[in-house]
């Protein structure tokens, strides 16, 4: 159902595609960075960093990175839902209070931050939102699980 969608703006993707990667690969650095700020900050072990590394990505592809990483697959599961939910509900008051109005962003933003259910709030403000968002679900999942274990060695020097 989202491939339809993208087909019918594709002519977005061909015109903004390399905004919507830079977004994509910006999204995941900085979560990352971002979970290892936190784990500096409560002191994560190497189990629980392997937990939140996968928490903005769908929960299917999530359980994968979490087992790959020794993280806690349950933990994950929650966290991801929680995520999911989170940008879901915030995403559109940020978009209006930062004056983040254009579709091609807002469904980049959506869909690299909250999965699949920011897809279903980019679908409901619009089709190019809901394109883009679930274009950044694969993109973000495929990104993070090439670089996942990439992380392992900083996972295991800063927090093992």
């Amino acid at each position: 159902a989202l491939a339809i969608k993208l087909e019918k703006n594709f002519v977005y993707l061909k015109q903004y595609y390399s905004a919507i990667l830079t977004g994509i690969f910006s999204g995941v650095i900085l979560h990352t960075i971002m979970i290892y700020i936190f784990g500096f900050i409560f002191q994560f072990d190497t189990q629980m960093a392997a937990t939140l590394v996968p928490k903005s990505i769908t929960t299917a592809i999530a359980v994968g990175v979490s087992e790959s990483l020794g993280g806690i697959v349950s933990l994950t599961v929650a966290v991801v839902v929680f995520t999911g939910v989170i940008g879901a509900v915030v995403g559109p008051t940020v978009f209006k209070l930062f004056k983040i109005d254009d579709p091609v962003a807002q469904g980049v933003a959506l869909g690299s931050s909250s999965h699949a259910m920011g897809t279903t709030k980019a679908i409901e403000m619009g089709d190019v939102q809901g394109a883009m968002s679930g274009l950044s679900i694969v993109v973000t999942g495929i990104v993070v699980v090439i670089l996942a274990p990439l992380t392992q060695p900083l996972t295991q020097l800063f927090f093992g």
